[in-house]
């Protein structure tokens, strides 16, 4: 199942990392992953006040702030963040904006999202993930309301240690480099 992850996770445009066999990478997943059981998804999630979402219920021409979001994908809700339709691409988003088309619908072109239980451990998104293919895991409360948001990138980043994202992403709080060191 290792190998599916790794490949799946490879489609998503994440950077080549498959480069040794699966006898190698399996036992240190499985480690890695042993020790993130331990940590709860409610520590590495996007807390609910954080969350970038899209309204489905607003007009296309008005979420033309987006364009110069850093973020490849959005959650699109209805009514409040409690109500997740599911995710679609920034890029889809602004395909359908360059149409022009007024009766255009977010709601019409969304991908199903993923759901993790807040009470989860972080070990636990990566068969969420592989599942659902989904860029992303609404995290719910025991009532089944949006406690926050795990991308799968920042779940990618805790589980091998690099950024997905690449140079549009934050930059990491310590620079492992010296500081007159160029790469």
């Amino acid at each position: 199942g290792w190998m599916k992850l790794l490949n799946w996770l490879n489609d998503q445009n994440t950077p080549e990392f498959i480069e040794t066999s699966e006898d190698r990478i399996a036992p240190a997943l499985q480690h890695r992953l042993a020790e993130l059981g331990k940590i709860a998804v409610t520590k590495v999630m996007v807390p609910r006040p954080l969350i970038m979402a899209l309204d489905a219920d607003v007009q296309l021409r008005r979420v033309k702030r987006l364009k110069s979001s850093k973020m490849r994908y959005f959650p699109v809700y209805k009514g409040d963040l409690d109500k997740i339709l599911g995710w679609i691409e920034k890029s889809k988003v602004i395909e359908i904006l360059n149409e022009g088309r007024d009766e255009a619908r977010l709601e019409d072109h969304l991908q199903p999202v993923a759901t993790v239980k807040d009470s989860a451990g972080v070990s636990e998104l990566a068969d969420i993930f592989l599942n659902a293919k989904s860029p992303m895991a609404v995290v719910l409360n025991e009532q089944g309301q949006t406690a926050g948001i795990v991308t799968l990138s920042d779940f990618v980043e805790l589980l091998f240690g690099f950024d997905v994202e690449g140079p549009t992403a934050q930059p990491p709080v310590e620079n492992p480099l010296p500081k007159n060191y160029e790469i």
